[in-house]
């Protein structure tokens, strides 16, 4: 991981915003590249798309991995975490400049359920455990803070190594390595869990992420959706979205594709079909394209209760899916 000059875009025609982001982008001795509204995304290591300005017709920008939007102070947009408010904000963009400049190399993938009781963490944990089974670097983050703790459902919630509650609410920067290796392993995956403490500190998860993508080759975000899904899912290569065959999960996948934007969304639909809804049918009706249909494995919850992790059971529909996702998204190392 090493820093360089960032390439910072802006989509604007207001002279006073790009003035605003220009005397920013100069403190980190960065390149402002001026884009009028309407323009297509140029390559750049932050792209920065004004509010007021962008129309129904335009190629989509922000919300996005790198991707944020910017507004005068005092100006609406939906999701406050994803925005920059100038001039007030200068500071927060400032921050977000310089973690652009940091450049990663993990693949840093999602997996969210568009409802909930859909499987999303049993479905993480498995794809970072096949991740690892590919010789490829592999952490999986629990990024639900009031939940048990995914180390819980991996059943090592009494090995050593740092939780997320040990590592507080400092701001500052995590050495790559350091923090890689004093995580608990898990098949060989690294897992940052919550435990009975409590789970990701707001102010602290950012960077925490950042300095394990910049550690290992690939990071799986087990994403809540409870807290800040839209943040974390944005941030994100690609997310895996995880459906049940049923209406509610086909809302969940609409709502989910309106909120991201622009993100590569994989969707993984798994069965049964209680009223008869096919995966195709409802990847066809939410406009997606289907990368997997899994098939349920219907002795896992019980097989949980008796200590049994996601994917012991080697040749099951559960471990096949991880095995196939990793393929398909590239993640072998």
């Amino acid at each position: 991981m090493g820093e360089h000059q960032p390439v910072i875009a802006l989509r604007s025609s207001d002279g006073e915003l790009i003035d605003h982001v220009r005397s920013v982008t100069e403190l980190v001795a960065g390149q402002l590249l001026v884009c009028p509204p309407g323009s297509a995304p140029p390559e750049a290591d932050l792209l920065l798309d004004s509010v007021e300005e962008v129309c129904a017709e335009d190629q989509v920008w922000a919300p996005g991995p790198k991707a944020i939007w910017v507004t005068p102070s005092g100006g609406d947009v939906r999701d406050e975490t994803l925005a920059v408010h100038l001039p007030d904000g200068a500071e927060d963009l400032l921050r977000r400049i310089r973690e652009a400049a940091v450049r990663q190399q993990a693949q840093v993938v999602g997996v969210l359920g568009a409802r909930g009781g859909v499987g999303a963490s049993v479905l993480a944990a498995v794809l970072a455990r096949a991740s690892a089974a590919e010789q490829a670097r592999t952490a999986l983050v629990d990024l639900d803070a009031h939940s048990a703790g995914l180390d819980l459902l991996l059943g090592m919630e009494k090995e050593p190594g740092l939780r997320w509650s040990d590592l507080g609410e400092d701001r500052g920067r995590f050495a790559a390595a350091e923090l890689t290796e004093a995580l608990p392993a898990w098949h060989s995956v690294r897992v940052l869990s919550a435990d009975w403490r409590g789970g990701a500190g707001p102010a602290a998860a950012r960077h925490v992420v950042d300095a394990l993508a910049a550690g290992v080759d690939v990071v799986v975000l087990d994403i809540s959706r409870r807290q800040d899904w839209a943040t974390w899912a944005g941030r994100c290569a690609m997310v895996v979205l995880v459906a049940g065959c049923d209406v509610i999960s086909a809302a969940g996948v609409q709502a989910v594709q309106r909120a991201l934007g622009h993100t590569d969304v994989r969707l993984v639909v798994r069965g049964p079909a209680p009223g008869g809804l096919s995966a195709k049918e409802l990847a066809a009706a939410c406009e997606l394209p289907l990368t997997l249909q899994m098939r349920p494995e219907r002795s896992l919850p019980a097989a949980i209760e008796r200590g049994v992790a996601p994917g012991d059971q080697s040749s099951g529909p559960l471990m096949r899916a991880g095995r196939e996702l990793v393929n398909t998204l590239g993640l072998a190392g």
